[in-house]
Parts: structure tokens; sequence; C-alpha cells
């Protein structure tokens, strides 16, 4: 999927943009996505291509066993720049229209390279939870760690039969948030990226139907990913929740507190269930939420090579956004971004510097500041599997942003390999030597053992 990016759009175009980027994109964009607000009229809107990935041939087949297991099989292509940072995963929901709801979301921890044009077959296997029962629609998509939507597709229906009899579902549908001290009228959804400051608390609350043969007691938990479920776990406040009894097949609402993190940025805290003894036993919702103040996302990084030689000249494209909280729809006005400088570095697999790291300060012109930008570095020596890695700075060195991308060379003559690889290698050789002498000294010894058989007759 072709994704396009506002550059300091005028309010009125940055709504319509947001409208027929919501169209085309059935990947949800929320509070950090947005470009930073700006005043009416002052500066010229322009689209830029950021990011070309597709996902598309995808075929799934359903295993007859008790997991119900789904192998799903699509094409990743990439049309634009050396692209890094390919996260995929599944989604299953239930409905249709306006009723659609998520019931599961599984994130893979494999991040993928593609280079210009370059297009691979890729599997993966994907088992619903056990508890589920009914038809579903199964998603595949793809973004970046940062939440940068890159792609996805709707393969089909399944039909589920469940054989975890006892569960609690949370009717994400049924979800909402308060914030203590605002009117109690005024909720929010729990995907809309409200943005607080840090001393505002949010509540919850969503309706939980208990599928049980018996009583049972449970307590809201959460885990916090930074920007968004393909992104890192982040420590939070870890609020106490307050625990909630449930009879046999009984419904109630259940009401929690959500954790924050500490960093201005935003973030998914996936919300569940557990019994008394730890574990989970429901399904699991995302929290979306903004945390105001000073930060900066970078979106994307793209390269122009996938390997270098000494005497090259590195381009790295770099495409950043401001505060989280510099959205349209806000709550507060948006935050000033304090970013001065653009920090980027490049190592090689041997973690061996490709580059020096080098600074570029970052133009105080907004339209400039928000558009994608091509960075040169001079390379010093030989360059194989690059790791480019960025920071987004503020006057006193305080990293707002960073992100580590890797990229995967096709063979590269006088590439030295990992001192990990060269004695795979060199294991594997010694290895095949053996087992060559092993072979050698056994047909010896069979017809020796032939000639004397022969001669004993």
């Amino acid at each position: 999927m072709i994704f396009f990016a506002p550059v300091a759009p005028a309010n009125f175009f940055k709504l319509f943009l947001g409208l027929f980027i919501m169209l085309i994109l059935p990947v949800s964009t929320f509070g950090s996505s947005h470009s930073p607000v700006s005043p009416l009229n002052t500066i010229e809107p322009v689209i830029q291509l950021v990011a070309d990935v597709n996902l598309q041939d995808c075929t799934y087949t359903q295993s007859l066993s008790a997991n119900q297991s789904i192998t799903i099989v699509c094409d990743i292509t990439n049309k634009l720049g050396n692209q890094g940072d390919i996260r995929y995963g599944v989604r299953l929901t239930k409905g249709e229209g306006d009723t659609q709801e998520l019931i599961d979301t599984k994130v893979y921890t494999q991040a993928l390279s593609l280079k210009t044009n370059q297009t691979i077959k890729h599997s993966i296997e994907y088992t619903p939870p056990g508890y589920l029962q009914g038809e579903y629609g199964l998603f595949g998509f793809l973004q970046t760690s940062d939440g940068l939507p890159l792609a996805s597709n709707f393969l089909g229906k399944i039909i589920l039969k469940a054989t975890i009899p006892s569960y609690l579902e949370i009717k994400s549908n049924t979800c909402s948030l308060h914030i203590q001290g605002e009117p109690k009228t005024t909720t929010y959804a729990m995907q809309q990226g409200v943005d607080i400051d840090q001393n505002e608390v949010i509540e919850g609350t969503c309706v939980v139907e208990a599928h049980t043969t018996g009583d049972t007691t449970i307590t809201p938990s959460f885990v916090t990913y930074q920007k968004s479920v393909f992104g890192e776990i982040v420590s939070d406040t870890k609020e106490t929740q307050k625990q909630f009894s449930f009879k046999k097949n009984e419904t109630k609402t259940v009401s929690f507190t959500l954790p924050k993190a500490s960093v201005p940025q935003s973030y998914d805290a996936v919300f569940s269930l557990i019994s008394s003894d730890g574990k989970v036993v429901s399904n699991e919702v995302p929290i979306h939420y903004v945390l105001r103040g000073p930060s900066a996302t970078i979106r994307n990084v793209l390269l122009d090579k996938d390997y270098y030689t000494a005497g090259d000249t590195a381009h790295v494209s770099v495409f950043w956004t401001g505060s989280a909280d510099s959205f349209f729809g806000a709550r507060k006005p948006p935050t000033n971004t304090t970013a001065q400088n653009l920090v980027i570095s490049i190592k090689d697999a041997n973690n061996a510097p490709c580059s020096k790291e080098t600074r570029f300060v970052i133009p105080a012109n907004e339209s400039e500041r928000n558009a994608m930008a091509d960075y040169s570095l001079p390379i010093t020596n030989l360059c194989a599997n690059p790791q480019v890695m960025t920071q987004i700075v503020d006057a006193i060195d305080a990293v707002l942003a960073q992100k580590t991308i890797g990229f995967t060379s096709d063979s590269v003559q006088g590439y030295v390999a990992p001192k990990e690889e060269i004695a795979f290698k060199q294991n594997f050789m010694l290895y095949g030597l053996f087992a060559v002498l092993l072979t050698i000294i056994s047909v010896f010894g069979g017809i020796m053992f032939i000639k004397n058989r022969n001669k004993v007759i």
C-alpha cells in the first residue's frame, strides 16, 4: 500500500486528507500518526510518498487439528527505497460495518527488510484463541514499529469451534474512557488516542460476559507498548486495579484505571483480565492514548543501497513527525517540538562503524521539518548488512526519538563475516571432513572384513 504523508497542511486540508487516508487505509492511524497542526493558510500543503509496501496475492489454509491453526502465505512487495522495519500481524474481527468488533490481534516480532522493487513470499502460522466460536473476518497487515501503516489485506472468513469452554469476553465495542475531572458525559473511544497530561487520570469501563461453569474472580491487567503494539514494551505506573467476581455466565461492567508511561509519546496499553493465579482468562483489547509533552517519532527510514564499499556515499531518507500530541482533534493545543538535530550513524554486521556519527541541523521551516529528507554520509569501509541508527535530539542533546533499522545485504565481495558466522562455517567444514574420513574408514573396514572372511572360507 502506498503511504502518503501531508507536510504541514492547513487545518481544512488536513481534515480532508485525514478522511481520504481513512478511506484508502484499512489500518487506522492514531494520535502520533498525524502531522503537526499548523496555523490556517500559512503553509502551502504538500503531498509526499514516504512508503510503498504492499501485501497481496494472499492465500490461507486452516488446519483440521484441535488448535485450528491457520497458515497464511502472502507476497510482500516494496517499490520505494530499501525498506526496513517491516512488521507483520494478523487480526480477527466479528460483524460487519459499524458493528464490526476487533476480536484478536497477533503481532510477530520478526522485522523484514526489502530492497527496492523486491518481492518476497512470506508464510506465517496463526493459532486463534481456543475459546472462539463462530465466523470471523481474517486480516493480514503490515506496519513499522513506530505505527506507520504500510498495508493490510482482508483474507477471508473462517469458522472456529471453541475448544476452551471457560473464559471471559471483553466486549470491546462497549468500552469507553473518561478523564477524571471532566463531565461524566465526556467520553473517549479506546483507540481514539486521547491526549492527557502526566497528572491526569484515565478511567475506563467495559462490559464483560462470563462464559464459565462456575464462579470466578478476575483483575484488570495491562501491558504498555510504545507507539503501537508493534513497538517495545515499556514500564508504566502499574495502577492498583479493583477485583471483580463473576457467577456462571454472568454479564457485568468492569471498571479500571489506565496505567501511564512516564515519557511523552503515544502508547498502546493492552487490556486483559487475569485470574487469581495470574493467568490471562480473556481476550485482549488495545487502548491507544497520548502522553502530552515534547517528543518526536521517526516514522520511516529508507536506504539507497543494501551494502556499501569504502568511498561510497550513503543516502539515508528520514521521515519524522513532531510531538505526539500535535494532531487534529486533540483536547489541548499542541506541544511545540524542541527538536534541534538529527543524528545518524551506520554500522555493519560486526558492529564496526561504516561512517562517522553525523549531526544534521533540523531546519526551522515547518514544511522542511515535516518532509522526508535525504541525508548523505561518507562510507569509510566495506559495509555489509548495514544497521542505521537515527536520533532526534533537542538543544541539550536529550533524545526525543530514536530508531535502529537493519538491512540484509546480498552476497558482497570482500565481506568479512561475523565471528559467529565464521565459527559456524569452520565447524561445518570440520564436521564435513570428519564425516568423509569416517566414510572412508567404514568402506576400507568393510573391504578388509570381506577379504578376511573369504580367506577363512
